[in-house]
């Protein structure tokens, strides 16, 4: 029993480190950028020696990658609370889409994930809607003949509007907007796709 309290304890321990690391990249991270920041002065802000980094990664983006799946995790959670009652797959794309969009917004972590390779964020914000957009198309409520391509066009195009929102070189309307023209491509009529996209969004609980 007494080894078994000393593992949770270690355990408990490693764990509380490797946050404090994740938590000092972030915080270093939207203050400033990639190529300035060093893996010392990572571990000065987490006020951890040099070595330890090493305990838990290999490479500063290794840590970037481990902040980013633990907050899309998070973005998984509640975009699955917030698509729970819907019925209509239009409706789900439409919600998911721009609930997406308000990651632009968050500062603490949106300016990190543009460090990330863009096929990393096109696989994490394509999990769900790839899913949903077949779900759609065996519905026949979508008319799309390759949703592979289809997804790696959108998914693309939405983190242009997503870096363009965030700079604020585009309106929450006009982001918003761009979920027309992703319905439309689906197969979804223009006048049906504006009306969706004009629906009351639920309520949005806040990503941790």
């Amino acid at each position: 029993m007494e080894q078994m309290e000393k593992l949770d304890r270690g355990a408990r321990r490693k764990a509380r480190t490797r946050q404090k690391l994740m938590r000092a990249t972030q915080k270093l991270l939207v203050a400033g950028s990639m190529e300035g920041m060093s893996i010392q002065d990572i571990t000065d802000e987490a006020d951890v020696g040099l070595g330890t980094f090493y305990n838990h990664f290999k490479s500063k983006i290794e840590v970037v990658k481990a902040i980013a799946d633990e907050y899309f995790e998070n973005y998984t959670e509640v975009l699955e609370s917030l698509l729970t009652d819907l019925d209509d797959p239009a409706e789900v794309i439409s919600v998911s889409y721009r609930y997406t969009l308000t990651l632009a917004l968050d500062a603490q972590i949106f300016p990190i994930l543009l460090h990330l390779p863009a096929i990393y964020l096109r696989q994490k914000i394509a999990l769900r809607a790839s899913a949903d957009v077949d779900a759609g198309v065996q519905q026949r409520r979508f008319d799309v003949d390759n949703s592979e391509v289809l997804m790696t066009s959108i998914t693309g195009m939405l983190l242009g509007v997503m870096e363009s929102y965030a700079q604020g070189s585009l309106s929450q309307s006009n982001a918003e907007h761009t979920a027309v023209y992703f319905l439309r491509l689906l197969g979804i009529d223009e006048n049906e796709a504006k009306a969706l996209v004009s629906m009351p969004m639920p309520e949005l609980p806040p990503l941790g």
